[in-house]
């Protein structure tokens, strides 16, 4: 099983000249700004600011690379569907995945976060058509599953999974940073798909 608890803060690339491109395999998390990617490092690594966090969407401008000893990396990529930025940092945005998706050889498994409250927005289908045409693996995390009431939670869960299961063979699992249990069904998920 991986441990993730050894990751440790690898580099930032802000340009497609900075981007990473090492021999270890990366685990890839993707989705809309303020789904909670940088609290789930966070979560997973068992580490309260290893990545930083924000409550303001779009803060994460960077490609952020954490490497998990010596086989594997987490990268962390800034989350779409943000407006309020400036047509150069759009601009600027754009070049940076498509620099990163042609030079990421490594991608062993991509998680897709969703906000479990949601259903997939324009930008979420959009990733997930990418990620199904460049033949990528990816399990969706359906994150925040703390918020929805109880009494909607397993609705609003059946959809989604049923919803992914279209696009995806990889189960998807719901995630709350307060429910350690999910937390480590997720390692365990990971770990299991990556034959670790």
């Amino acid at each position: 099983m991986i441990n993730f608890s050894k990751t440790e803060f690898l580099k930032s690339a802000a340009l497609p000249k900075d981007i990473y491109i090492g021999e270890a395999g990366e685990i890839a998390m993707c989705g809309r700004s303020n789904v909670g990617k940088s609290t789930l490092i966070n979560k997973l690594c068992n580490r309260k600011s290893l990545a930083r966090t924000s409550s303001t969407p779009g803060k994460t401008t960077t490609i952020n690379y954490y490497r998990i000893k010596k086989d594997f990396y987490i990268t962390d990529l800034p989350g779409y569907g943000f407006a309020r930025r400036s047509q150069s940092e759009r601009r600027r945005w754009a070049d940076l995945m498509e620099s990163y998706f042609r030079n990421a050889l490594n991608i062993r498994l991509a998680l897709l976060l969703l906000d479990v409250r949601h259903e997939p927005s324009s930008d979420d289908i959009t990733m997930i058509n990418f990620l199904v045409g460049s033949n990528l693996p990816f399990m969706a995390v359906m994150t925040k599953s703390d918020k929805p009431k109880k009494s909607e939670l397993s609705e609003k869960i059946n959809f989604l999974n049923e919803y992914m299961e279209k696009y995806s063979p990889i189960d998807s699992i719901a995630v709350s940073i307060k429910d350690s249990k999910a937390i480590d069904k997720l390692r365990n998920s990971i770990s299991d798909y990556l034959e670790i």
